[in-house]
């Protein structure tokens, strides 16, 4: 049986330095596997730290779209670690552009539901994106609207739909307020 601490050195000796790899399916991969372990407690919490930078880096440079999706997807889910909020605080501002010219280029609502958890951890950071992210995301729903009326097989978005709602009045309530 495998142990956490198994998991963790598994994750530090062969997966993280693929996040650098040459070949762009196999960087995909080890940010696939990241996320499935994100919420993973690790012992040594520098790990989280380094596996968010690299992260970072293959959002903002990477050319192959499925490895900056997933590294996208993947920061995100890495923010219930302490160190990796403030990584990611210092370049907010890159990182939300980053995330609506994906949202632009793919139709992923799990990257919808990453942004959410962006937008949450950085209420305040995210202010000169108010606009910005208030139009993506009523396009968005109307969108998601338009899919469900025009499906022959409509798939259930109602919990998606209502977590968008709920992101924009929690944006909105919080720029009010302060």
């Amino acid at each position: 049986k495998y142990g956490s601490d198994t998991i963790e050195q598994l994750i530090a000796t062969y997966i993280v330095p693929e996040l650098e790899s040459p070949v762009g399916v196999l960087r995909e991969k080890a940010c696939i596997f990241i996320a499935q372990f994100s919420k993973h407690n690790y012992k040594d919490t520098k790990l989280p730290e380094v596996i968010t930078t690299k992260l970072c880096a293959l959002l903002d440079k990477d050319k192959c779209l499925p490895v900056r999706l997933n590294s996208a997807i993947t920061a995100a889910s890495m923010l219930s670690h302490p160190g990796t909020k403030q990584i990611l605080k210092g370049t907010v501002k890159v990182l939300v552009s980053i995330y609506l010219k994906l949202t632009e280029e793919t139709d992923s609502e799990e990257l919808v539901e990453s942004l959410q958890i962006v937008i949450e951890h950085f209420k305040e950071e995210i202010a000169e994106f108010i606009v910005q992210l208030s139009d993506y995301l009523i396009k968005y729903l109307l969108k998601l609207i338009q899919r469900e009326k025009d499906d022959d097989e409509p798939i259930d978005t109602s919990s998606l739909i209502s977590n968008l709602i709920t992101t924009f009045v929690d944006i909105i309530r919080y720029f009010v307020n302060n």
